[in-house]
């Protein structure tokens, strides 16, 4: 997927149907707004969204997401707002 002119995307309270986070998401490499709050995401967060090294804003707050590890947090070097309520 080709969208490198992407800086935003706000997916939250959408019915994803608890999929897990898509891997494609690493390839937004100019993303600096993401919010999947709530949007029907499932499983562990994903350590490929560590890539998102322009991303300032980041919004995973969900009862169905999981993290084991948030080594990931450390590539997002422009982030300034990191929200995960509900994150187990």
């Amino acid at each position: 997927m080709k969208l490198k002119s992407l800086r935003s995307l706000d997916l939250s309270f959408n019915t994803f149907k608890e999929i897990p986070i898509p891997k494609f998401f690493a390839s937004l490499v100019n993303l600096q707004y993401l919010n999947l709050s709530n949007a029907g995401f499932a499983g562990i967060i994903p350590p490929h969204l560590g890539n998102l090294s322009h991303l300032q804003s980041l919004d995973l707050s969900s009862e169905s997401l999981h993290v084991t590890n948030l080594q990931w947090v450390s590539g997002l070097v422009s982030l300034k707002h990191l929200t995960m309520d509900e994150v187990d």
